[in-house]
C-alpha cells in the first residue's frame, strides 16, 4: 500500500500541479507543503478532507487505508440498471474463495478486452 506522502504526490502530479498550487488552494506556503509531502511535518486534519474533496477521493485512499479511490457515496449510485456497487460488493463477499477468484477472473477478462477495443 503506498503511504499518505506517495499518494498527495501522485495525486498533484496527476493533476499536473506544481506544490505552489496546491499550498494556495489550502492556504498555506509552498515550503510547508513540501514539508507535509515529504513526511518531514504531519498535515493538520482540517487539510485532508479538502485535498480529498479536490481530488476526487476518498479519505481512506488519501491516508493510504485502502487502494479504492472511490469516494463512498460512489458506491450507492446504479452501476447497471438497479444495481449498485455497494450492493455488487455484497454480493461478492457472500461468495466462497473458488467464486470470488471467478469474478476476479472475469473482470480481468472484461478489462483486457475493454483495453483491446480501445486499441483499435
Amino acid at each position: 500500500m503506498k503511504s499518505f506522502c506517495e499518494i498527495l504526490r501522485e495525486l498533484r502530479e496527476d493533476r499536473d500541479m506544481t506544490q505552489a498550487d496546491v499550498a494556495n488552494l489550502l492556504g498555506t506556503s509552498q515550503q510547508y507543503y513540501s514539508k507535509y509531502e515529504t513526511g518531514k511535518y504531519e498535515m493538520p486534519i482540517h487539510y485532508v478532507v479538502p485535498l480529498a474533496d479536490f481530488y476526487g477521493v476518498s479519505v481512506d485512499y488519501l491516508l493510504g487505508r485502502t487502494a479504492c479511490r472511490v469516494r463512498l457515496e460512489e458506491y450507492q449510485k446504479p452501476i447497471v440498471a438497479g444495481y449498485t456497487a455497494d450492493e455488487l460488493l455484497a454480493d461478492v463477499l457472500t461468495l466462497d474463495r473458488k467464486g470470488r477468484e471467478s469474478v476476479r477472473e472475469y473482470i480481468e477478462l472484461q478489462m483486457k478486452a475493454n483495453r483491446q477495443n480501445k486499441c483499435k
